[in-house]
């Protein structure tokens, strides 16, 4: 186990059961109260950003609310530190069942009396949620859980939202994350979940217990999960006759595509399953379709039922009309009722109950609209009825359209990166991710003028969790101070060193093999134009020839000589020579030292200096007299010149070290 045993102190674990996209999820043991649980705690590699943290517990602290026989409870909440950072968790019970997907897998379809009674335990479990401003969000079959004695607890609630950088809903549970075939076509596009779904997810899941399979799994053309926002369902009767009418049409009104079209409440579904078990059929329900439960197999039935039904419906249509009001001009008026501060579902039905039918539902973002706006509504009126339009208390016709304006909550998304982004790019990611931008923009420096103007980092960081109307801060590159640049090739390293310092610039030497003479500048990059203050100018510098030879031992030889053993042994540079008084006839005209010595290992493009003797007959080899004179030759080119101070001459037969020798 990748973390420790003892987990938070007081919990033991015991088994890892799987990791999310946020949450890693173990199986484990109180040992203060002597019972199994489930740990679900923020994975590590989230744990250091503060925002996921906060989120993390809010969203705990809200499933802590629910308090129902259908919903696996959560014991506790809290933050602990770890080796890996601060990371919060929450422990629930841990049930003695099989999520409904383990059970479709082993045992296949459901009965259907079973499947209803579950999926009519779910509805219960989650209008209690809706009530108390919880909407699920991911209602599928990993999520519904079927105990030893046949109950129903329905868990993860609290710990859904939107963290996928492309607005896909994601389970942080511990479970495979992303859309599934039980995700509406809403969240799909992106908007908020409310409780109709949940609606859609649990006709989905009902259509799963009575065919084994998922209702995207019939068309192709709906693609993967996470890609059937455009539903048209086919019924499950198509999958197994078995499967009455009835119930096809309480499973197609709640997997419509539109939420308006279907259930508008957990319970409203419900209430359908229940009178399908009592064998009472269904009531009619916003986007149910009567055809297919209407269809008989059998033309010779269906030729005598069609003035019955066409009776029945023309009476209904009637009863419907006059329920919204259309027999008359709507001179019959009611007042509004006050359902501010209501559940959706608990305010629909006061509106309805007062005679309004007409109703429509807007959400209003719990959060600022525009940079430094107070938010229209606070996280207390997510899901709760804001205001009417019309005012309750105000007398209006039945035939009234309602607007009930509800409170929604802001989406929780992974900050997409904004780095490298013109300044105009970043501004339309903001406003498309209902972002706010801090109009205060920070400059930071910069030494590509490429960048200038682009984005150089920002908060929220690229990668953390954030939600709408979070303010965003960005830093941007600002334009740089661009200098001169001179051109010193074929100058000396030292010159064009000193020239570009001067200007403001740091110079790397870079040393290269080239015939140019030692220290020489052969290349520049940049070589002209402008560049960054600051910025590196990049020098080559030759390092002189390259070739090398042994210095042969010429002393003895004559000049000619000397210089022929020379070439012989490779020097290519320059010869010079030094005429020095010598007191032996014998070394009169031959060379009595060099430089360099011999024996060394020098470059060949090196000049050498041959001292040549010159005999005269009173001379004192130990003292030479005042006014002696020497000769320099350069390549045979002999100069005569005053005599050098005794300090400066090498004694004959020494080899002075020249200072730039190598």
């Amino acid at each position: 186990m990748s973390v420790m045993d003892r987990f938070f102190e007081r919990y033991e674990l015991s088994q890892h059961l799987g990791t999310g996209s946020v949450t890693e999820v173990y199986r484990g043991h109180d040992m203060q109260l002597e019972r199994d649980v489930v740990v679900k705690a923020l994975r590590s590699d989230l744990a250091g950003d503060q925002d996921t943290r906060e989120w993390f517990l809010r969203q705990a602290r809200i499933a802590a609310t629910l308090d129902h026989p259908a919903i696996v409870p959560v014991r506790g909440t809290g933050e602990r530190d770890t080796p890996e950072g601060p990371r919060p968790y929450l422990v629930t019970d841990d049930i003695d069942g099989r999520t409904l997907r383990e059970v479709i897998a082993a045992n296949g379809p459901v009965a259907q009396q079973q499947a209803l009674k579950i999926i009519a335990d779910v509805c219960v479990a989650l209008d209690h949620a809706h009530r108390h401003g919880v909407v699920h969000g991911a209602v599928d079959d990993r999520s519904v859980i079927l105990g030893r004695g046949g109950t129903v607890m329905v868990t993860d609630f609290g710990l859904t939202g939107t963290v996928a950088g492309d607005h896909t809903p994601a389970r942080s549970t511990g479970e495979a994350g992303g859309p599934t075939a039980h995700t509406s076509p809403e969240q799909l596009r992106g908007r908020p979940a409310d409780e109709r779904s949940d609606v859609h997810a649990v006709g989905a899941l009902l259509f799963q217990l009575l065919t084994g399979t998922d209702p995207s799994a019939l068309d192709p053309a709906n693609g993967p999960a996470g890609e059937h926002v455009q539903q048209d369902h086919r019924p499950p009767s198509s999958v197994d006759t078995a499967v009455p009418r009835t119930l096809d049409a309480v499973i197609l009104t709640a997997l419509a595509d539109h939420p308006d079209r279907r259930y508008q409440s957990a319970l409203a579904l419900r209430a359908d399953l229940v009178r399908v078990l009592s064998g009472h059929g269904h009531a009619a329900a916003p986007g149910s379709s009567s055809s297919a439960a209407a269809e008989e197999d059998e033309p010779e039935r269906r030729s005598r039922l069609v003035p019955v039904l066409a009776a029945v419906a023309i009476a209904a249509i009637a009863f419907a009309m006059w329920l919204a009001g259309l027999f008359d001009s709507g001179e019959h008026d009611a007042e509004i009722p006050v359902v501010v501060g209501q559940q959706y579902s608990s305010a629909e039905r006061s509106l309805r109950e007062a005679g309004f039918h007409d109703l429509e539902r807007q959400a209003v973002p719990c959060w600022p609209e525009t940079y430094g706006a107070e938010p229209p509504c606070d996280g207390d009126s997510v899901g709760r009825v804001i205001r009417t339009d019309p005012e309750h208390g105000t007398s209006h016709p039945l035939n009234t359209r309602i607007v009930v304006h509800v409170g929604a909550p802001p989406e929780v998304f992974v900050m997409p990166d904004l780095t490298e982004m013109t300044v105009e790019e970043a501004e339309q990611e903001i406003e498309d991710n209902d972002l706010l931008l801090d109009p205060a923009k920070e400059k930071v420096d910069n030494s590509d003028p490429d960048r200038t103007g682009q984005v150089a980092e920002h908060t929220p960081e690229p990668g953390s969790v954030t939600e709408q109307g979070q303010v965003v801060t960005l830093s941007i590159y600002d334009e740089p101070e661009m200098v001169e640049v001179t051109d010193y090739v074929g100058k000396s390293y030292r010159v064009a060193r000193t020239g570009l310092e001067s200007a403001g610039f740091d110079v790397v030497r870079e040393d290269v093999d080239s015939a140019e003479p030692e220290d020489t500048v052969v290349g520049q990059s940049p070589r002209r134009g402008e560049a960054v203050e600051g910025s590196e100018v990049t020098l080559r510098v030759s390092r002189g020839g390259n070739e090398r030879f042994d210095m042969p031992d010429v002393v003895g030889l004559t000049e000619g000589a000397a210089r022929s053993a020379l070439d012989d042994a490779g020097h290519s540079g320059k010869v010079k020579t030094r005429r020095r008084a010598v007191g032996d006839s014998a070394e009169h005209g031959r060379v009595t030292s060099t430089i360099p010595s011999a024996d060394r290992s020098v470059r060949a493009d090196r000049t050498v200096t041959l001292y040549i003797g010159r005999y005269e007959r009173r001379l004192d080899t130990d003292a030479p007299e005042a006014g002696d004179t020497s000769d320099d030759t350069d390549d045979g080119d002999h100069h005569t010149t005053s005599p050098p101070a005794a300090s400066s001459e090498p004694p004959p037969g020494s080899a002075p070290e020249n200072p730039d020798e190598r």
